[in-house]
């Protein structure tokens, strides 16, 4: 039977290209081995604080090195662990816990082929003779043990030295090595020490993100985020040994920005941004976390996604509900302005999770024909009605409706509405319909409709040349004289025939096309109605004045000036027959006023 042969350059070229972000990773891979080595020696105690690891970058003259004062090899386990891809001597050889160790994958030492053609190792191991490994980037190596003499001078632990090669020796010099150590290593429980022709220069340190006290951890996170966090929400989750910091934004969030986790595993640096350890509707939140039981990948850049990490992830979404729970009961201030920083971002963590919108929905805003008003105040009038766009809100907002009126043509307002009454039992919520509402306005009294009818009609072949169709009825507020109504698609239209008037060539031709395919539509679907209506307020003590006029060119005037205002009213854009009816009007009205104060004939 034949055994697989290894091509040893084919797989480091599929570690840089497939598996590692790049070459740089060489010394993360380095440092988790000697740390490994430390935990194995420890046996399960405390890293004696004499131990540690020594990085000495490379110079002219000199390879890269990198000592630890760890568990060591013997010449037998040398040969067998690091001659052998895909061997792991966390879990094949040493006596110790499989999650005690950062390494698990038995590749790490091929990464150093990345920046280097000669790997050197010395090692020795407790009661063992030392040895020594080398390595070539050509697949071939070399183990010879030492004799007992020139055993004990060696010091128990490994030595690694690294030949650079030509494309990435630059990777091994004091720079580069001390960037990428404080990256990787800055937080590890263990002394990390560069040593350069300058001196010693300690590399790691405690925590930050860990610390108990809440100042230290507002200073990283200002640190981590480029500005004051808004607050700062403790991590502790016994189920997956992983503690940390979730840092609140202070300044809004993008809903195209999806948050992650800075991650540590044994405090080494893992991911920058593993997106899965956060709930996906928390972009408004930077995590950092350092756990001993969530499981790296191969490349040990992101996490697996196992139930560990899924554990993490809803951990982490009931601290934040915890939190926001804790404003709601505590701290309305901080609330209010977590919620304002944050609009966007928290609405659609509430169409998400049902949980979070139970806790802050009743302080969400909501812009209503009343003001601004939050759900709770909504809640509390019993009846809701929502307007899907700002042009139906507009025209909504002169007609009335039943209970409160809502602008739900921001982002989320409307998904959120509709679960409002989950959240408040008694709160009927329902969409309001432009044109049904206008039915079931009132009509004038039956006494006046001798005046109404004909007035109608009049003022309809008044509007002809801009196709809109007059009608009366009263309106809520008497000081309105006229709103303009139309419903969603006969709006689509008309902003399609103004966009089409602004743009030139083929494509005012494709606008036009358009427009005419929903009146198609609409046809084919048997709805009629296809323009827009001016609602003449006969409520309004000018409109009733003006269904007495005689003078059809007076009557006419000022209905198109009342449309005219209708649509500046309803802050809606005027076409160029719009513009063309307005000049036409007051250029009459002025003239015919001209000529009666100069006691000419009209």
């Amino acid at each position: 039977m034949s055994e697989f042969g290894v091509d040893l350059r084919g797989v480091i070229d599929l570690l840089s290209r497939h598996i590692y972000s790049g070459p740089e990773v060489f010394l993360r891979e380095l440092l988790q081995n000697s740390r490994d080595a430390l935990v194995a020696r420890a046996g399960g105690d405390s890293i004696d604080p004499a131990w540690g690891v020594r990085i000495r970058p490379a110079t002219e003259t000199q390879p890269f090195v990198i000592t630890d004062t760890g568990i060591g090899l013997a010449a037998d386990e040398v040969a067998d662990l690091l001659s052998t891809v895909g061997r792991s001597s966390k879990r094949d050889v040493l006596d110790l816990r499989n999650e005690d160790f950062l390494g698990h994958f038995g590749i790490g030492l091929l990464s150093c082929f990345m920046v280097a053609d000669v790997i050197e190792i010395t090692s020795r191991k407790e009661g063992r003779l030392a040895c020594t490994w080398r390595g070539l980037a050509d697949g071939t190596y070399t183990v010879t043990e030492l004799d007992e003499s020139q055993s004990d001078a060696i010091e128990i632990g490994t030595r690694v030295s690294l030949h650079g090669n030509r494309e990435e020796s630059a990777l091994l010099r004091e720079d580069a090595v001390r960037r990428l150590a404080k990256l990787y290593a800055e937080f590890l429980p263990i002394s990390v020490t560069l040593v350069t022709d300058s001196g010693d220069e300690s590399l790691t340190g405690p925590a930050p993100f860990l610390s108990s006290s809440r100042e230290v951890l507002l200073e990283y996170g200002e640190e981590l985020i480029g500005h004051r966090p808004l607050d700062v929400i403790p991590l502790s989750i016994a189920a997956t040994a992983t503690k940390g910091a979730a840092y609140v934004l202070g300044n809004p969030a993008s809903g195209r920005y999806r948050s992650g986790a800075k991650v540590y595993l044994g405090r080494m640096l893992a991911a920058e941004e593993e997106h899965a350890a956060v709930p996906d509707w928390a972009f408004f939140l930077r995590t950092v976390i350092s756990s001993d039981l969530l499981t790296p990948t191969a490349s040990r850049e992101s996490l697996v996604h196992d139930d560990a990490l899924t554990t993490t992830r809803e951990a982490i979404a009931d601290a934040v509900r915890a939190w926001v729970r804790g404003l709601a009961e505590a701290n309305r201030p901080l609330l209010r302005e977590f919620l304002s920083t944050h609009d966007l971002a928290i609405r659609a963590a509430c169409v998400d999770d049902d949980e979070l919108f139970r806790i802050v929905g009743p302080f969400l805003s909501f812009e209503t024909a009343a003001g601004p008003r939050t759900l709770e105040d909504i809640a509390a009038d019993g009846e809701a009605q929502f307007a899907a766009s700002l042009d139906e809100f507009r025209m909504l907002t002169g007609l009335g409706v039943k209970g409160t009126l809502v602008n739900a043509s921001y982002v989320h307002h409307e998904e959120l509405l509709v679960k409002a009454p989950h959240l408040f039992a008694g709160l009927s919520v329902t969409a309001a319909d432009v044109m049904a509402r206008l039915a079931d306005l009132a009509d004038p009294a039956l006494e006046d409709r001798t005046r109404t009818e004909p007035f109608a009609a009049r003022a309809t072949a008044a509007l002809a040349d801009v196709e809109v169709d007059a009608v009366v009825k009263v309106l809520p507020e008497p000081t309105i004289p006229s709103l303009y109504v139309a419903d969603a698609q006969v709006l689509t239209r008309v902003d399609m025939q103004r966009a089409s008037e602004i743009a030139t060539g083929p494509w005012a031709a494709a606008l036009r096309r358009a427009g005419n395919r929903v009146d198609d539509v609409r046809s084919r679907t048997g709805v009629t109605a296809t323009r827009a209506q001016i609602c003449l307020n006969w409520a309004s003590p000018l409109v009733q004045r003006l269904a007495t006029l005689q003078d059809n060119e007076v009557l006419e005037r000022s209905v198109r000036l009342l449309y005219v205002q209708a649509l500046l009213a309803g802050r809606r854009p005027l076409t160029e027959r719009d513009r063309a009816l307005m000049s036409q009007s007051l250029d009459d009205l002025i003239t015919l006023s001209v000529g009666l104060d100069m006691g000419g004939e009209p």
